[in-house]
């Protein structure tokens, strides 16, 4: 939300990467611990990497309650966060 007020503040259009996805009903959730998750990535040379495995895995395990809890939760974190370093390095290549 700050990106986006800052760009509009500036009078420049809202980065793709600023603008959060549409979601089924029930995935807010997912977007939420995605965020937090995302605090532990790597960044260098301007790009950013992914989530770390063990991050994810120990994040999952501490919030997950079934074997299919867990499998919908990495699917899900997994997705956003390979769209997020697609737009996000993109920005980079700009």
């Amino acid at each position: 939300m700050k990106i986006a007020n800052a760009a509009t503040d500036a009078g420049r259009p809202i980065p793709e990467s600023a603008v959060p996805p549409e979601l089924p009903d029930g995935l807010e959730l997912y977007l939420s611990h995605f965020w937090e998750l995302s605090t532990d990535r790597s960044i260098g040379f301007g790009c950013v990497g992914p989530i770390p495995w063990s991050i994810l895995d120990k994040y999952a395990r501490a919030h997950c309650d079934t074997d299919v809890e867990l499998e919908d939760f990495v699917y899900y974190i997994r997705a956003l966060d390979s769209e997020f370093m697609t737009m996000k390095n993109e920005e980079v290549k700009r």
